[in-house]
């Protein structure tokens, strides 16, 4: 990551929800996924749908961290992306899946990795790739009815 993230936790007074991790790759990467195998990813801007269950918080920050065990799909790609945003929703968990097909919906958007993030639903994916100059204003795409808090900005 290049610089401080300024978290912004006063807006995220809820233990459970769903979440966005906007990320940034910057140069072409290669890079195993776990059981998924090996992945050409573009350099662009993607976009993770998540959720928690319990401890939200702790989930973002483990999100945030540079220092864990690799386990779920998005920590293998998080070694490589920078975190731009975080959007977190008060939702139970099947939000989780559509917002993943809201954001498949849009005409920018692309599928690189099937599965990714969605072993355990039949979302085709939870992770995006918009290229330069389509992902940055996700906000003004994501019309879920309800505003998104942030975690980071």
């Amino acid at each position: 990551m290049s610089g401080p993230i300024e978290r912004d936790k006063n807006n995220l007074n809820y233990n459970s929800g769903v979440y966005l991790l906007q990320l940034k790759v910057s140069a072409e990467l290669k890079l195993k996924i776990g059981a998924l195998g090996c992945y050409f990813f573009p350099a662009g801007y993607y976009y993770y749908c998540g959720s928690a269950q319990k401890n939200m918080p702790a989930r973002l920050e483990r999100h945030l961290s540079q220092n864990k065990k690799l386990y779920w799909h998005i920590d293998f790609l998080l070694c490589a992306a920078e975190i731009e945003k975080i959007y977190c929703w008060e939702e139970e968990s099947d939000f989780e899946c559509r917002l993943a097909e809201k954001i498949s919906s849009l005409s920018e958007s692309e599928i690189i990795v099937d599965k990714f993030g969605a072993s355990d639903c039949s979302c085709r994916s939870h992770l995006f790739y918009f290229s330069e100059g389509h992902g940055c204003n996700m906000e003004s795409n994501l019309s879920t009815g309800k505003p998104a808090d942030n975690y980071i900005s």
